[in-house]
């Protein structure tokens, strides 16, 4: 079985909040994320930021920041409600946001 058609990036466009943990058992903290139609992205959190940008090939997405990290993305559209969920490829950080 499928898993449907990959969803466009132009469908995750828009501004999203939630929460980003850093490290295994690391401080929790509010995260704030846009995400452009063009798939350039926005992410702040305490006094940092971070630009960059995500990409889908083959039904799957990623991003990449400037900062050179990087990782796979994940997006619902269940009964919960739609949400995003970032993770690091060196397990460093994770995110959890849902739309503003």
């Amino acid at each position: 079985m499928g898993q449907g058609p990959p969803t466009p990036i132009t469908s995750i466009a828009g501004k999203w909040q939630g929460t980003i943990a850093r490290g295994f058992s690391g401080p929790v903290e509010m995260y704030f994320l846009t995400i452009d139609p063009d798939g350039s992205l926005t992410a702040q959190w305490a006094m940092n930021w971070q630009w960059g940008k995500v990409t889908l090939n083959s039904g799957v997405a990623t991003f990449e920041m400037r900062d050179t990290s990087g990782g796979t993305l994940e997006y619902s559209a269940g009964p919960k409600g739609r949400s995003i969920s970032m993770t690091d490829t060196f397990g460093g950080w994770s995110v959890y946001v849902t739309p503003m």
